[in-house]
């Protein structure tokens, strides 16, 4: 068995496994649906005043080799039974896809919630949503969070990928403090008062809301920010989908305790019933038990038959 991550490497080494050991098994891990995340970059909304742009043959020649490359695995893993089901309808095989999501393994934080201070962004600058999403952050609900409020909890910024570019996006901002890389983020996720997920766009799954709710550190995020999760808007997490009612929910939970409590308690609990270690290491190996246990000469036999 072969377990290639991501499309576009798949696309390279796919046909060699076939040539070179045609009985291997081979396993496409998405990661997230690409042409979902860049369809969605495109149409992104007019948070800034963007024009709005129309997909191209650049964007349809990348979603056709994409989905070859998951047509012709064997088995394609995604973070979202959502995607699975895309991947199963588009390449019209309903045992194509299986979703096994994301997972990780925080402590609780031990520190108290009033000696917690602070808003914590947190991301791959790298990855273009994030980007966007901390842009977003810094322009348009920044401005409308109370000045007082932010003095008693900044907002920091922490990932990797944060070069001079991307830093000045907070420039001016005295309470945007733009850290970057850092070897461990489980420390900034336990002193965090709450984090902030103001994504725009994106696909399948979001790892920094599985570590934020495992670490008892609850959430302000957007609908793609909660995508692929089984969560609810004030029993979870809260959802605020513009700029104001981003700010009025990240105001909420910082001034009110029981509400703070609520989500952090319900939001750890449905991270560990969901996504634990334990979960969703069954599914991933029920996913290859069953990729095993098909017959690799099944699709020849049809043929010849």
């Amino acid at each position: 068995m072969a377990v290639l991550a991501f499309w576009n490497l798949a696309e390279m080494y796919m046909p060699l496994i076939r040539r070179h050991s045609p009985k291997t098994r081979i396993i496409v891990d998405s990661i997230d649906l690409h042409f979902v995340r860049q369809a969605r970059g495109t149409f992104k909304p007019h948070a800034f005043g963007w024009e709005r742009k129309s997909l191209d043959a650049h964007y349809a020649d990348s979603m056709i080799r994409e989905l070859n490359v998951y047509a012709e695995a064997d088995q394609v893993l995604t973070v979202s039974q959502k995607e699975a089901d895309v991947v199963c309808d588009l390449t019209g095989d309903g045992r194509k896809a299986r979703s096994v999501p994301l997972t990780d393994d925080l402590p609780v934080s031990e520190i108290p919630l009033e000696a917690r201070r602070g808003i914590l962004f947190l991301g791959n600058f790298r990855h273009p949503p994030n980007v966007e999403g901390l842009e977003y952050l810094c322009r348009e609900i920044v401005p409308l969070l109370d000045e007082e409020l932010l003095a008693q909890h900044p907002i920091w910024v922490v990932g990797t990928g944060l070069d001079d570019r991307i830093r000045q996006i907070g420039e001016g901002l005295k309470h945007v403090h733009m850290i970057g890389w850092v070897p461990f983020t489980t420390p900034y996720l336990h002193r965090a008062r709450i984090t902030a997920v103001p994504l725009l766009h994106g696909a399948g799954m979001k790892s920094k809301m599985v570590q934020a709710l495992m670490a008892f550190t609850p959430t302000v995020s957007t609908n793609i920010g909660v995508e692929g999760m089984e969560l609810v808007d004030e029993e979870h997490v809260l959802v605020a989908n513009s700029p104001r009612g981003f700010a009025d929910a990240v105001t909420r939970l910082l001034t009110d305790d029981d509400l703070w409590e609520k989500l952090a308690e319900a939001g750890r609990l449905q991270i560990m019933r969901e996504h634990s270690r334990a979960v969703i290491r069954d599914m991933f190996f029920a996913a290859l038990d069953e990729v095993m246990d098909d017959d690799p000469m099944r699709g020849l036999r049809s043929l010849l038959t």
